[in-house]
């Protein structure tokens, strides 16, 4: 029994002491697929691109939608993709170019590869925060 008491207390307090993480994302050029939303606590994750700590599946729609996370303050990175045909995955072309759309939190610049966790990442305080993801 107490240990009982003892997992639901952990619980409790992990719902108590956490953050909203609100994800805006941009530019979405069209209705239609899905948005896919991705928040990843480590490079490793990031890297393997699985087990995100958080996920969303949106319908996308032309222009800006949103979404909100509840998380425990800490250190996260967001990837997005505009999945037009909803296939699950970002598509590309014959030489590995993405053929839909995709953001990262902090946008930060790229030429021909994919964003680094370090580059992407944010630290979330108890207060939240709000990132804005404008897509490619």
């Amino acid at each position: 029994m107490k240990s009982l008491l003892l997992v639901a207390g952990l619980c409790l307090s992990g719902l108590l002491h956490a953050a909203e993480l609100q994800v805006r994302v941009e530019t979405v050029d069209a209705s239609g697929g899905q948005l896919l939303l991705a928040v990843f606590d480590s490079e490793a994750a990031w890297k393997e691109h699985k087990t995100p700590m958080a996920q969303a599946h949106l319908a996308a729609q032309a222009g800006a939608q949103e979404q909100r996370f509840e998380l425990p303050p800490g250190r996260y990175a967001v990837s997005v993709i505009h999945d037009s045909n909803s296939n699950s995955q970002l598509d590309t072309n014959f030489i590995g170019m993405p053929t839909e759309q995709y953001g990262y939190s902090n946008n930060p610049p790229l030429r021909m590869r994919m964003a680094t966790f370090e580059e992407c990442a944010f630290t979330l305080p108890a207060a939240g925060l709000r990132q804005q993801v404008t897509l490619r």
